[in-house]
């Protein structure tokens, strides 16, 4: 029984440490609704959290010092949630069948100094594993559609040109 507990936990260790590489990469790590991966990765935490809280229980005859690491390693995960809420960015997986490839895009607004309306960015990631994007290009636009453009992205009200430019309204982004 512990040795199946020391695999897993070496398997997921492994795991994560590979999701860290890539992430140091610069590749976007993006499960299939658009959320960022890394947020998937708290249900394990919590998983294994629970597995080492109950092997301890069954392995150690003074429970203390399980208890008291697994009630720290509890408090730092619910802390680490919430900064993870707040800085997770959401991608908006394109689907069309004319793409040859797949690609995701983050949208972002950023401020014009000098005008009271916000610029539009879209970053494009080329699909490199599952689950694994690498960015491509980064494309701003200065006029005032930032709305437009968003709830367009949600709404995925969108268009493939020649299989290979992106049209969000007036906005146009290639995707190579």
């Amino acid at each position: 029984m512990n040795l199946f507990f020391i695999s897993l936990s070496v398997v997921y260790l492994t795991l994560r440490f590979v999701m860290l590489i890539l992430l140091s990469l610069e590749f976007a790590l993006i499960s299939p609704d658009g959320k960022e991966f890394i947020m998937g990765t708290l249900i394990p935490y919590f998983f294994f959290l629970t597995i080492y809280w109950i092997a301890s229980f069954l392995y150690f005859r003074n429970t203390k010092i399980p208890l008291i690491i697994s009630l720290v390693i509890f408090i730092v995960l619910v802390i680490s949630i919430l900064p993870r809420l707040y800085i997770a960015q959401e991608y908006h997986i394109i689907e069309d069948r004319n793409l040859k490839d797949d690609y995701a895009v983050s949208y972002h607004t950023y401020k014009i100094i000098g005008e009271k309306y916000r610029g539009n960015s879209v970053q494009v990631y080329k699909k490199v594993f599952p689950f694994t994007y690498k960015p491509q290009s980064e494309y701003k636009d200065r006029t005032d559609q930032a709305g437009d453009i968003m709830m367009e992205l949600y709404r995925k009200n969108y268009k493939i040109k020649d299989g290979n430019t992106l049209t969000i309204g007036d906005f146009e982004i290639p995707l190579k």
